[in-house]
């Protein structure tokens, strides 16, 4: 979150990334929609203000569609349809059910990593290490509970960061994160108070932790050190972003879909309301005079059988065309919607030849394996921190979907059989092929064995 109650000073990037988050996490809750009124709802030019009663039925007549959630959620079971493989030792066993000290566990916890990212293309992993008292023996860490925990940062929560050159290479000098802690007051009520968090090194290259409160209390620097008991020389942060893990901002992929859905909802709002006030019959009528109405019109209208008009008179019912201009630049929008899902799994080009269809298939790698690709090697290096405290093998974390399947093109299909048919590639490249898209399953030995009492087509010597 992103309270100001304490003085923070934001990036540059983070200042100007924050609108579109904004959007992308009202999109992707729909009522957030709804509650920021106009700010994703103009006033029409009838509307004196967000309170006009006029305004208030637009706004409750408009539909929000949750194309958004939806695209989200579904990219993240596409993600994690295969589920995750973590080995561990007995030390670092506790992260698949509590790697973060509050109960979520590793696979939990790579969820919400990839959510962050489809939603903003940002997110961080921090390792925290517990302070201790020199040396601590792996005894004593069992004894006392202490583990190091990996804790996930939203892109809201990562306000601010650093880096120093050493040489050749760029080193992470300083992350300032926002974050909530809850406490109780001696009323017993709970209460919110934010906390300022600096992951820094000291003048000499050495890691600390300052932490600043908006109750008033006293900062807290914390020195952590490894399990021989040293202070660590880097900062136990990881950026996870949606082209690569460094420190600046990517797009959010998901911006484009939440963009034309807040577009899609202001078109729903001016189609609701025109259904509203055109969808009724108008009667008209004349030549009538107004005690005849008084006197005769009233039970017509509540449906009392015929009505005889007095000589001269005319009497109909007006219908309205309905007004499809909104539904139409809606139903356009949802198209638009649903081809940019599609591109952030796979670009779905096509080409003129097989041989471009190869260069192109080499070549490419949908936005969502990227995403998970970065998860991945973001979780590694994390790991790779939580061994530094625990004195242990780094734990190994993957995500085993593989979406060549969910990617196959027929034209590649094609290009490699051709291939293998011309004897440009072998047959156990073609079924390798087929095996990652999931076209066959079977060993080479099972197919070598059924083949052997098979005739190829090609040796065959009928005609």
């Amino acid at each position: 979150m992103t309270d100001q109650a304490l003085n923070f000073d934001w990036h540059p990037q983070y200042a100007a990334a924050l609108r579109i988050w904004e959007l992308n996490r009202a999109a992707s809750t729909p009522m957030a929609v709804k509650d920021a009124t106009t700010k994703y709802l103009p006033l029409a030019a009838n509307h004196e203000s967000d309170k006009d009663p006029r305004y208030q039925a637009y706004l409750s007549r408009a539909v929000f569609y949750g194309f958004t959630q939806e695209t989200i959620s579904g990219l993240l079971g596409l993600a994690f349809r295969q589920g995750v493989t973590v080995d561990t030792d007995n030390a670092t066993d506790y992260i698949n059910k509590n790697i973060d000290g509050d109960g979520i566990g590793i696979e939990q916890q790579s969820k919400a990593a990839m959510t962050n990212l489809i939603k903003y293309g940002r997110a961080g992993l921090f390792v925290d290490f517990p302070p201790t008292d020199g040396e601590v023996s792996k005894a004593e860490q069992e004894r006392l509970a202490l583990s190091a925990t990996v804790n996930l940062y939203d892109a809201f929560s990562i306000v601010d960061w650093s880096s120093t050159h050493i040489g050749s290479a760029s080193i992470l000098s300083r992350v300032v994160l926002c974050e909530s802690q809850y406490k109780t007051t001696s009323a017993g009520a709970t209460e919110e108070v934010i906390v300022k968090r600096t992951l820094a090194l000291d003048d000499e290259g050495y890691y600390f932790v300052t932490e600043e409160s908006d109750d008033n209390k006293e900062d807290k620097v914390y020195l952590p050190t490894n399990s021989a008991g040293q202070r660590l020389n880097y900062i136990p942060f990881y950026f996870l972003g949606a082209t690569n893990n460094d420190a600046n901002i990517d797009d959010a992929p998901i911006y484009p879909i939440a963009d034309l859905n807040i577009a899609h909802y202001k078109n729903s709002a001016d189609y609701e309301i025109s259904s509203f006030l055109v969808s009724q019959p108008q009667p008209w009528a004349t030549g009538l005079t107004q005690s005849w109405v008084d006197a005769n019109m009233g039970d017509f209208l509540m449906g009392a059988g015929l009505l005889a008009l007095p000589q001269g008179a005319a009497f109909g019912i007006e219908q309205t065309q309905p007004n499809m201009v909104s539904m139409e630049a809606m139903n356009h929008k949802q198209q638009a919607m649903i081809q940019m899902g599609a591109k952030l799994i796979s670009s779905n080009a096509s080409f003129n030849t097989a041989s471009e269809a190869i260069i192109a298939s080499a070549s490419e790698n949908s936005r969502l394996q990227t995403l998970i690709d970065n998860v991945v090697m973001a979780y590694e290096k994390a790991m790779g921190a939580l061994s530094d405290f625990n004195g242990s093998t780094a734990p190994v974390f993957t995500i085993d979907t593989d979406l060549s399947a969910v990617m196959a093109d027929p034209q590649l299909a094609i290009a490699v059989t051709d291939s293998w048919m011309k004897g440009l590639i072998p047959a156990k490249d073609a079924r390798d092929y087929q095996r990652s898209v999931g076209l066959i399953n079977r060993t080479e030995e099972e197919i070598e064995d059924d083949l052997a009492d098979t005739i190829s087509p090609l040796e065959s010597t009928d005609v």
